[in-house]
């Protein structure tokens, strides 16, 4: 089951941002789920960065962004 939201909610991923695999624009990573394979589960998450480019993909492949503070918003 994916879980989606921004925000830093209880019920959602919170708001996580990084680099687009495709372009290297701003992304953002707006559900997550945990997805199984042959070693035990591992956690995707959907990327969609500001030139619409969209991913599942697993989250410990992303490059975060650095330097952006929830509380700053």
């Amino acid at each position: 089951m994916w879980k989606t939201g921004t925000g830093g909610g209880s019920s959602g991923v919170g708001l996580v941002l990084c680099a687009c695999p495709n372009c290297g624009a701003i992304a953002e990573v707006t559900a997550s789920c945990l997805l199984g394979s042959t070693h035990g589960g591992v956690q995707h998450g959907r990327i969609q960065c500001v030139n619409r480019h969209h991913f599942v993909t697993p989250l410990e492949r992303l490059v975060r962004l650095e330097g952006f503070d929830e509380t700053d918003r």
